[in-house]
């Protein structure tokens, strides 16, 4: 009998807790290897670096082919804002925009669009020189490659992009390039110039009544992505599963990441965050997680927004303030496979302090649930009943 009370008792207990700590599995997600890039949701920068003074945006629509003037062979507009650089431009006449067109500026490869998107919108333009550029409602047109020749193509060499698909017809355009032919040691992005079409057929070459923009419309530079990080403190880090390593953005509040994991789709359940070496303040307080099933890859230092996501989990998270150190696992109901998870750290523990930081963020499909108030009187009576037959 006293056997049976004990085995009662036990079952009780373990009952309790595996419900408490869910399924004695442990799948972590994320693995070192994994496809990871930076990311930060914010449109308003807080600083942005003017274009220098002969490099302005007023460069990059300064070539009209009806007055005989070819100033793009000497002129270019420069953006240090890098990915997320680019421009605002308003015609004299609402348009449908077909095609576009860009030219190759005088140097520096590393500097040319790889990828860009354009937006249209028929609102009155009110976001400012250097601003983020979302101060209107846009709508996106196209999203894709430039065209851009794999191998550098020298200067003042011209290349079309086509969206023949798109019927809405826009005042201003806005333009942002999305990927560099190289971030890593590029300083800024740069061309030589850049024109809209109403058909699929039009050049720089030849006076076409396609164009759509004019050297004499407004144009405002914007730098509508953030997220910036050390070369090796970058987003790789955050699943290497080496707590010597980090990830730190200055991009601070909204900054994340975004990882395609290797092993294909995953039903995620729970993570866990490892602090990094210093600066408590830097530590995320609060965490949103996200999924898709898109296959268009995220780029580094974007603004993490090529896919549809959705929202998986989204809550406050409190971190120890001792360095190196592993959180308690946090758990979420979810059933849906992802490819591919949004990571986004909209707080931090100190507003002030310069960055986001984390050693490592752990993905994994195994529960972890909170107990209900009678599993846990359950644990608790099974875990009194131990004790008080220990003391027989």
């Amino acid at each position: 009998m006293r056997e049976l009370s004990r085995a009662v008792v036990w079952c009780a207990a373990a009952s309790a807790a595996a419900v408490l700590t869910g399924e004695a599995r442990a799948a972590n997600i994320f693995a070192a290897g994994d496809r990871v890039v930076a990311i930060d949701r914010d449109a308003t920068p807080s600083t942005g670096t003017p274009p220098p003074a002969a490099e302005g945006p007023t460069q990059l629509i300064d070539y009209d082919p009806n007055d005989g003037s070819f100033a793009w062979f000497a002129t270019k507009y420069l953006n240090f804002g890098k990915e997320g650089g680019g421009v605002i431009v308003t015609a004299d006449n609402a348009a449908v925009a077909k095609r576009i067109g860009f030219v190759s500026a005088n140097d520096a490869p590393e500097r040319d669009p790889m990828a860009f998107r354009v937006y249209g919108t028929n609102s009155p333009i009110v976001s400012g020189q250097m601003s983020g550029g979302a101060a209107e409602p846009w709508n996106l047109i196209y999203s894709g490659s430039t065209n851009f020749d794999p191998t550098p193509p020298g200067a003042n060499f011209p290349y079309y992009a086509n969206f023949a698909s798109n019927t809405a017809s826009y005042k201003s355009y806005k333009v942002l390039f999305t990927v560099l032919r190289n971030n890593q040691t590029a300083n800024s992005v740069q061309l030589a110039e850049m024109q809209l079409y109403t058909d699929t057929n039009g050049v720089f070459d030849f006076p076409v009544a396609s164009r759509i923009l004019a050297k004499t419309n407004p144009i405002v530079a914007i730098d509508a992505f953030q997220s910036n990080h050390p070369t090796a403190e970058n987003s790789t880090n955050v699943v290497d599963g080496l707590p010597s390593t980090k990830y730190l953005n200055f991009s601070k509040q909204n900054s994340g990441f975004v990882v395609t994991p290797a092993k294909g789709a995953t039903v995620a359940r729970s993570f866990t965050i490892t602090t990094a070496n210093d600066t408590v303040g830097r530590d995320p307080s609060s965490v949103e997680i996200w999924g898709t099933n898109g296959t268009l890859l995220e780029q580094d230092n974007n603004d993490g927004n090529e896919n549809n996501w959705t929202l998986i989990w989204s809550g406050d998270v409190s971190l120890p303030d001792t360095r190196l150190t592993m959180s308690t696992p946090y758990g979420f109901e979810n059933s849906t496979a992802y490819t591919s998870y949004k990571i986004i750290f909209p707080t931090i523990k100190d507003a002030n302090a310069n960055s986001m930081q984390l050693a490592d963020f752990t993905l994994s499909d195994t529960p972890v649930a909170v107990p209900e108030p009678a599993v846990a009187g359950l644990l608790a009576l099974g875990l009194l009943g131990l004790r008080r037959r220990r003391r027989r």
